[in-house]
């Protein structure tokens, strides 16, 4: 696989390679290009794979470097060696999270799944059912099947879409599950956004839940929207950057004790044209951290960048290139994760 770098990094093997001497874990992040995934640090890729995949990260005790395939076939690179790592399964999914050790979950058929990436053997790891919504809409209306949005160890963070017949809109309810006792709350629905949550963070202090929300407006091309779930009181606090009409959020995550999220801003008369993109961080409040062209920005354990280079399209899949404390890395790149502190 070859990805192209912007700076003097010379030319590396396809394939995943045998590297010895690795360095610590902390100071590996995993890539997702336009061409495949690997595993790269301050020198460069170490080790990729050809392929398309959906999703790329680290087992939770940074031993493995995971990615989900357009099949949903889950695959894993051991971060010492850089060799596959034996294990290989389907979850029938696009996404999976890390839980603890090299153990990873993922929702299907209505229970958390989980397995160990090294031997997996994909088990139960908690059944859900999700009560009535506490808010639902007008009689007639009808549930759509759960999404899982997040997960950890403790808590899955799951929606449900409600709506009306021959509506081409809905209302999500939120639930968070706590994974040891069960234990459902109800978080209802939040009425501006009328799409689907697809994206979540848990702070990394396990007190509260970010969301992504999205709302249509029929009108220009809808405006996103950010809520924080407090788990200890229940409340929901929709305060969050500022959001013009034409936007969307293309990535929300933890970043050491704080979220960050990444904005987009179109074109109202064109929304096929991309204004901006920003980086916006929470810890007491919401502040803006990079200034368009970024797409992401992390800072725990390593400060990388993704700038944005490649061509935009509405909730299309945007690339960009990788810098490291400021030094360009790689380019063509579609997602970055760092290993766990």
């Amino acid at each position: 696989m070859a990805v192209l770098g912007t700076g003097c990094a010379p030319a590396l093997p396809q394939g995943p390679q045998i590297v010895t001497g690795a360095p610590p874990a902390t100071s590996l992040f995993a890539v997702h290009t336009t061409t495949g995934m690997g595993v790269a640090d301050a020198s460069g890729m170490r080790g990729d794979r050809v392929g398309d995949y959906r999703d790329i990260g680290f087992s939770q005790d940074n031993s493995l470097a995971y990615a989900v395939d357009g099949d949903g076939m889950v695959s894993a690179l051991e971060t010492a060696e850089l060799l596959v790592a034996s294990g290989r399964f389907d979850c029938h999914c696009a996404r999976v999270f890390p839980l603890h050790d090299a153990v990873v979950g993922w929702w299907h058929d209505g229970a958390v799944m989980h397995a160990d990436l090294r031997n997996p053997e994909p088990a139960v790891l908690r059944s859900i059912t999700l009560p009535e919504p506490r808010d639902p809409l007008d009689a007639g209306s009808a549930l759509a099947g759960t999404e899982l949005i997040a997960l950890d160890r403790d808590r899955a963070v799951l929606t449900r879409i409600e709506s009306v017949p021959g509506a081409s809109w809905g209302v999500n309810h939120l639930y968070v599950v706590d994974l040891n006792s069960g234990a459902v709350q109800q978080f209802g629905r939040i009425p501006e956004v009328n799409t689907v949550f697809r994206q979540a963070a848990i702070a990394a202090d396990g007190r509260s839940v970010v969301v992504a929300g999205y709302s249509r407006d029929n009108v220009a091309c809808g405006t996103a929207s950010v809520h924080r779930l407090d788990l200890a009181t229940g409340a929901v606090d929709s305060a969050g950057p500022p959001f013009p009409s034409c936007s969307s959020i293309a990535d929300i995550r933890a970043d050491g004790a704080d979220v960050v999220l990444t904005r987009l801003v179109w074109d109202r008369d064109d929304a096929k044209t991309l204004l901006s993109s920003t980086v916006w961080r929470y810890r007491d409040g919401w502040t803006q951290a990079g200034a368009d062209p970024a797409l992401r920005l992390i800072t725990d354990p390593l400060r990388l960048e993704l700038r944005r280079t490649g061509p935009a399209a509405p909730f299309g899949t945007l690339t960009g290139d990788l810098y490291l404390d400021g030094k360009s890395l790689l380019g063509n790149v579609i997602e970055v994760r760092t290993a766990h502190r």
